[in-house]
């Protein structure tokens, strides 16, 4: 109760002695002088000999916290928030401001559906005596919901929270619009007159568990109607979870061979890594890509994946994170008050022409994506 009432003070503030702190909280001096002593190891006040006791000066102490599961840094699996926790971090590093990462525990054995922590998981020796000893300036969610008690603590202390998440219950946040990307590889495939397309990605559990429709399939079949084209329920599959390295092999074997008497001519991959586990089902098959089967995937920058094929892909730079982050933490360190910034991590869009030359003599009697349309 005390460290709460010495958050609301401005530093040098001089507190109320002992004895109307005793009456005040209806206890004994001797239990005071002791909750005093604490919050004095702890830097919140500063003890002065036949003076007083006054609020200590913080703001040199205090850093920007960054928030990462233990899986994310520690996983080959997640390339793209394992390089965008760096990114932020060298950023940080670049401007000069303190911080300080915070791995939280994932309570539980099986990580194949993956539960962000709620508070009773969160490592109480780190980030939350730091949030008690009020010495986080703002922190940074990489990859973690707003279901955690310290976020709520930390908003009361004014210290705002910025999220690379896509939780839509984050105030300030980062997130990634992919239906705008389906839509557009929709209809760049029609385009080279592809009519029989598939769709493989992931709907996380968490969310159908909520009760959440999935807007990537959503916008999927929309396009296809507006271009004209069915949609294929047997060449569909928005639950493969690339945490799982067979996934995308056996979600691509089921899906071609679902109809022995037809196949797609297309396919729609919204993650590398599911993408990276499907191409080896593919040269398996024997499949000409892309001839048979012309392809637009998910990428992520520097992942280390390697492509056997041309493909056309939209690729998002985890490098480019940190300058973002920190940019949208700083306006929020400025203004408290700031109205809720949902921002979007874009993508570049490469295809196939882009490839190197030893794919060329793939492209006889193809043409060139015609102009008319725009990167979202």
């Amino acid at each position: 109760m005390l460290a709460e009432m010495v958050h609301g003070r401005k530093a040098g503030d001089r507190l109320n002695n002992d004895r109307e702190l005793a009456t005040r909280f209806g206890v004994s001096n001797v239990t005071i002088r002791a909750a005093m002593m604490e919050l004095v190891r702890d830097g919140l006040v500063i003890r002065r000999d036949r003076s007083g006791t006054y609020v200590a000066d913080i703001s040199q102490r205090q850093h920007v916290a960054i928030v990462v599961s233990q899986e994310i840094l520690r996983s080959q699996r997640m390339p793209f928030h394992n390089r965008a926790t760096m990114s932020i971090m060298s950023e940080l590093n670049r401007i000069d401001q303190a911080y300080k990462l915070y791995m939280i525990p994932i309570s539980g054995k099986d990580l194949v559906g993956v539960e962000w922590p709620h508070q009773d998981q969160v490592d109480q020796s780190g980030l939350t005596t730091s949030i008690e000893r009020n010495e986080i300036r703002g922190l940074v969610c990489v990859g973690i919901g707003n279901n955690n008690g310290w976020i709520d603590q930390l908003r009361l202390r004014d210290a705002p929270v910025v999220a690379l998440s896509g939780d839509p219950t984050n105030r300030h946040r980062f997130t990634f619009r992919i239906e705008d990307y389906i839509r557009y590889a929709v209809r760049y495939l029609a385009n080279f007159g592809r009519k029989k397309i598939a769709y493989l990605g992931w709907w996380q559990p968490q969310r159908r568990n909520e009760g959440h429709a999935d807007p990537s399939l959503s916008a999927f079949r929309d396009e296809l109607t507006k271009c004209g084209l069915s949609f294929h329920e047997e060449w569909v599959n928005n639950l493969v979870n690339p945490n799982i390295a067979s996934a995308g092999w056996l979600a691509f074997r089921d899906l071609w061979i679902s109809r022995p008497d037809e196949k797609p001519d297309a396919l729609i991959c919204m993650d590398d890594l599911i993408f990276a586990s499907a191409s080896s089902a593919m040269l398996a098959a024997g499949i000409r890509v892309p001839r048979e089967l012309q392809i637009v995937t998910h990428w992520n920058k520097g992942s280390g994946l390697l492509c056997p094929y041309p493909v056309a892909r939209f690729e998002y730079d985890a490098s480019q994170v940190g300058p973002l982050i920190c940019e949208l933490l700083a306006e929020c360190l400025e203004n408290p008050k700031l109205d809720p910034q949902v921002r979007l991590l874009r993508a570049e869009w490469f295809t196939e022409g882009q490839f190197p030359e030893v794919h060329e003599n793939l492209y006889e009697g193809l043409v060139d994506f015609g102009p008319g349309m725009e990167l979202p």
